[in-house]
């Protein structure tokens, strides 16, 4: 038996298999998972894009106020140290 024979028989084989018919009922049952799937993705999307610039605003904030009370801090501390070298604080 030759590599043309297999071919014929495998051939012969697959002629007498019945054809494949499109179902309507899974395909409609795959186009509403698949809607589905993307309606959830854009959900997900849309509240990490939110949730990070809350994050962001409220990061901002708190990075400005410790910077402005360390400024504060700062500044009251030299106020307090030339204050010392004049004499006027004991």
């Amino acid at each position: 038996m030759t590599s043309d024979d297999l071919g014929v028989a495998a051939s012969s084989h697959l002629a007498s298999l019945p054809r494949a018919a499109p179902d309507p009922v899974r395909a409609e049952r795959t186009r509403l998972r698949c809607r589905a799937r993307l309606v959830r993705r854009q959900r997900r999307r849309i509240h990490a894009t939110s949730t990070i610039a809350l994050a962001r605003r409220v990061l901002t904030a708190v990075a400005v106020g410790g910077f402005c009370a360390f400024c504060v801090f700062y500044v009251g501390s030299l106020v307090e140290a030339t204050l010392r070298f004049g004499g006027v604080l004991r």
